[in-house]
């Protein structure tokens, strides 16, 4: 009898495991970043498959936030990002967009892009882990907003981003 209840427990056990996640190369990349302040240096991060986004000499990888559940969530909570790293969010028609840093711990850039690619408004955005949070609005329509680490980006309004 003890060995059908040892039986039950191990078929449970493994029932109850969590599955293995795809990490193939067809949905992931292995990133090479040099951290500074302080991290180790030349640390692999795995990031979604993205072609690199460049804008004028800068290359940036980029995670793709295109449903709403991803756009919500954003980059909530993360304590640290690389400085080549960041995220995009797209949108199926070009509108006004509005943002805010709810649960956002690092500081970034906003950068509010048309349906050409290019570069209508850049902002720098705080951290905000209170009930309160500003709303940061583009001061011209958009389809895409690319959010950076505060201060990495080496470019302006008018300015293309190829992605």
């Amino acid at each position: 009898m003890q060995k059908f209840w040892l039986l039950v427990t191990v078929i449970y056990l493994v029932g109850c495991s969590t599955p293995e996640v795809n990490t193939t190369e067809e949905n992931t990349q292995t990133v090479n970043v040099d951290l500074t302040q302080n991290q180790e240096p030349d640390l692999v991060v795995e990031a979604p498959m993205t072609e690199p986004l460049k804008i004028n000499d800068q290359e940036f990888f980029v995670e793709i936030a295109d449903t709403r559940e991803e756009r919500e969530l954003g980059l909530m909570n993360r304590e640290f990002m690389p400085e080549n790293m960041g995220m995009i969010f797209e949108f199926p028609n070009t509108a006004p967009r509005n943002f805010w840093m709810k649960n956002t711990l690092i500081p970034l850039d906003m950068i509010w892009l048309d349906e050409n690619k290019t570069i209508v408004d850049i902002q720098a955005a705080e951290p905000c882990t209170t009930e309160e949070c500003a709303v940061y609005s583009g001061k011209a329509p958009a389809m895409y907003v690319l959010e950076l680490n505060k201060g990495v980006l080496k470019a302006s309004v008018g300015d293309r981003v190829e992605f």
